[in-house]
């Protein structure tokens, strides 16, 4: 088997559908590709949607496990040489698929960057230095959806303490690249599905902000991996410059700064002069005092 498209999913009704419809309108070749769905104990009719495709292997939890351990779950049940997990919000293009899987046989690379990469003139370009996969990416491979993964790489790199991350995918990216060359596709394969765009649920009471430090917090682990002091410090700087705005968003939203969440940001990003003289201060300031303008520009906008 060459390659195993994978969807963990929660609850995932509304989107699950078109999701398999854009992977079958593709007529991989079930000799090649297989579609597997590792259901994350939904409450809705996710599951009962999915197995009316005979096409499709549906594997059911008793339990939720969580968004790392589904998708991890995803690489131990696939049979193919190549995983690519996507959402159940994401869809799979046609019409540059053939492309894809062509360049799957006859490559030996360990990730595959397939979110589009403009600036390269060629099909694809192969990559042998991991720092060079992320600034080429763009960082936009930690969406997990944007890259297909060898297996064997994946089962084999540190899993255990990222299982509560968030961002499992993205400490194996990150093991994996250093691991094998890697591949950036000019080409983008997979989009979000249109319909999907609203606010998400689960950036409220601030809780975008902690997801970002998770993953600052595998940053940390980075020297491990071989990378330098100064390229994991740009690394960390691409979260920190979000944070500004994101700061406050959050404290509009509800975030409460605890001295815990005082302690991780100053511990992540002490060695930042701009987070001592700004981002410190925008956690610091009370919360009502971002509300008020947040309210009145509200009112102005909508009327009351």
């Amino acid at each position: 088997m060459l390659l195993t498209i994978g969807i963990p999913v929660f609850n995932g009704q509304k989107y699950i559908e078109e999701a398999i419809k854009a992977i079958i309108k593709c007529e991989l070749s079930s000799n090649e590709v297989e579609i597997i769905i590792c259901d994350n104990a939904s409450t809705d009719k996710t599951i009962e949607i999915a197995q009316t495709y005979k096409s499709v292997k549906v594997i059911e939890h008793q339990e939720n496990i969580g968004f790392d351990g589904n998708l991890n779950r995803i690489f131990n049940y696939a049979c193919g040489k190549y995983v690519w997990a996507i959402g159940a919000d994401d869809l799979i293009l046609d019409k540059n698929i053939n492309d894809l899987v062509s360049l799957l046989r006859n490559t030996n690379c360990g990730v595959i960057f397939i979110g589009g990469v403009d600036s390269i003139s060629e099909p694809y370009r192969i990559l042998s230095n991991p720092e060079e996969f992320l600034i080429m990416s763009n960082f936009r491979s930690g969406f997990f959806s944007n890259n297909i993964i060898r297996k064997n790489l994946w089962v084999n790199c540190e899993l255990k303490q990222f299982l509560a991350s968030g961002w499992i995918h993205y400490a194996v990216i990150l093991q994996a690249i250093c691991m094998m060359p890697t591949i950036v596709t000019r080409k983008k394969h997979v989009i979000e599905n249109p319909g999907s765009n609203e606010v998400k649920t689960w950036n409220r009471n601030g809780a975008g902000l902690i997801v970002g430090l998770r993953l600052v917090e595998i940053f940390q682990v980075m020297p491990k991996w071989g990378y330098g002091k100064q390229f994991i410090k740009r690394t960390k700087g691409v979260i920190k410059n979000s944070y500004p705005r994101e700061i406050i968003v959050s404290k509009i939203r509800g975030l409460k700064v605890s001295k815990s969440l005082l302690e991780d940001f100053i511990r992540l990003f002490k060695e930042f002069p701009s987070f001592w003289l700004r981002d410190l201060w925008f956690l610091l300031i009370p919360s009502f005092l971002y509300k008020i303008p947040a309210y009145v520009l509200k009112l102005l906008k909508y009327g009351t």
